[in-house]
């Protein structure tokens, strides 16, 4: 009985293995340790942009739209949140939300999947 306990408490997922997703009771670790862009023009070229959590610890997304479209890409009704790199990773592998980045003097920027660098 005590092992059972154990085991349901401390044992992954079942498809942790498949998923490549390590799970600790009941808590989802990301697999993605970092999702970074390097600036290339002006005052950012060269620095390093990373994907940070806000002050509510989920990472900010932004909705893609069109340039003819009422809302712009940055504004608060286009924002989308995700608490873990692996579920930002999941939106912008649709192609239709940029991730927004900094960089450690605080500007700020929106890139693409295929602009931006995953580590895992």
């Amino acid at each position: 009985m005590w092992a059972d306990s154990l085991r349901s408490d401390f044992s992954p997922h079942i498809c942790a293995p498949y998923l490549k997703v390590m799970y600790f009771q009941g808590l989802e670790m990301s697999r993605i340790k970092k999702i970074s862009a390097i600036g290339t023009r002006g005052k950012a070229k060269g620095r390093e942009f990373v994907a940070k959590p806000d002050s509510q610890n989920r990472f900010v997304l932004n909705k893609k739209k069109a340039s003819t479209s009422k809302l712009s890409t940055n504004m608060a009704a286009s924002k989308v949140y995700a608490s873990t790199l692996d579920e930002a990773y999941r939106l912008l592998e649709t192609d239709q939300y940029l991730i927004n980045l900094v960089c450690p003097l605080g500007t700020r920027a929106l890139r693409e999947l295929a602009k931006v660098s995953v580590h895992y």
